[in-house]
């Protein structure tokens, strides 16, 4: 991706902190108009991200008219549709940001918050349109103490969109959220980039949201990429084995190789059609690529069936590998029934990993 044509552009950025010895490297570019995600742990950099992002973080030698509270400073460059902004105040980029917790004002109404940070010539016709579109036009006249979480999140999306913002930013937006809440914001968001064709940077938690929302995520540990790809990259075709093991985990299964003699180990867990090589040492099985029958993969499977019971709405038939205490689970809405003999496997269903955790393409 050429940056003419890049929303943001972190040029070997590296952040550290002066009270702990955390380090965080980003080298990568978001499209305009793009929809991306970032995954990752609990202290994995995604919220920092966001903040050399949006100049919470700024660069090493920057002036500060304030002490900012993380303490922290970056190298390297951060650029937004080709502007060097490192050094600039928060308030001095065109960013928007939409975090999980409110940032209205409690004394004004949300009509008074929206209307205080719009820098559109015609406010009053921006600001319906923005309400009819988030359906938070009748909550204009109340103060933000008597929204629900999800009407103050659209609020809040609606201050980050009134601004004209670009690119806007969401830090765990939809994780506090009760499910239905959740479901509906998700629209909205999808709704509102379609037409707005502004640029979002989402980082959460939340797998199914980002997954479902972003086309393109950039999965974080430790302070650094392991891997950029869309969805179905990181779902079918993982590069790293925490990245596998972490995405949709319910349907993973680990599986350490003896170094002896895996091709035994593996049969003794009903794998006996397997091959392994030479430098594998450990094997991820993504068990969405597995099912209940003998027409539909080309490895036949010697598991046990041992309990069908449900997931989120889901039906799911657990096994029993071989003669072991392993079991793996698999969702019954794919083909096959559970009256059928035996199982099969699919391409995709088993991803060798070398001992730096980097996957072997076969």
């Amino acid at each position: 991706m050429h940056k003419d044509y890049s929303a943001v552009s972190f040029e070997s950025v590296r952040v550290e902190f002066e009270r702990n010895s955390a380090v965080f490297e980003y080298d990568f570019e978001v499209g305009v108009g793009e929809f991306f995600g970032v995954l990752g742990d609990s202290g994995s950099g995604k919220s920092t991200l966001l903040n050399v992002c949006a100049g919470l973080i700024r660069k090493n030698e920057a002036k500060r008219s304030f002490r900012l509270r993380s303490l922290g400073s970056h190298s390297g460059r951060v650029l937004i549709h080709g502007y060097d902004v490192s050094s600039l105040e928060p308030g001095r980029r065109s960013v928007g940001l939409v975090s999980q917790v409110s940032n209205l004002y409690p004394h004004l109404t949300v009509e008074q918050n929206l209307l205080l940070v719009s820098n559109s010539r015609d406010r009053s016709s921006d600001l319906d349109g923005l309400s009819r579109k988030l359906r938070i036009k009748h909550l204009l006249h109340r103060y933000p103490g008597s929204l629900s979480g999800g009407e103050a999140q659209r609020t809040s999306l609606a201050k980050a969109l009134v601004q004209k913002s670009d690119p806007i930013l969401f830090d765990e937006p939809l994780s506090a959220l009760d499910p239905l809440i959740k479901v509906e914001l998700s629209e909205r968001l999808r709704e509102v980039h379609s037409n707005e064709g502004r640029t979002f940077i989402m980082v959460s938690h939340d797998q199914d949201s980002v997954l479902s929302l972003c086309s393109r995520i950039a999965f974080l540990r430790n302070g650094k990429i392991l891997q950029i790809g869309t969805p179905e990259e990181l779902l079918f075709s993982p590069q790293n084995i925490h990245v596998s093991l972490s995405i949709d985990p319910f349907f993973r299964t680990e599986i350490e190789l003896e170094p002896e003699n895996p091709s035994l180990q593996l049969a003794n867990l009903g794998l006996s059609d397997l091959s392994v090589p030479a430098a594998a040492c450990r094997l991820v099985i993504n068990s969405k690529k597995i099912f209940r029958g003998k027409n539909y993969g080309h490895s036949s499977l010697e598991f046990g069936f041992e309990a069908t019971f449900f997931i989120g709405g889901q039906q799911i038939e657990r096994v029993r590998l071989g003669n072991s205490g392993l079991r793996i689970n698999i969702p019954l809405s794919m083909p096959g029934s559970i009256g059928s003999e035996g199982y099969c496997a699919t391409s995709g269903a088993f991803m060798f990993f070398d001992i730096n955790g980097q996957r072997i393409t076969l």
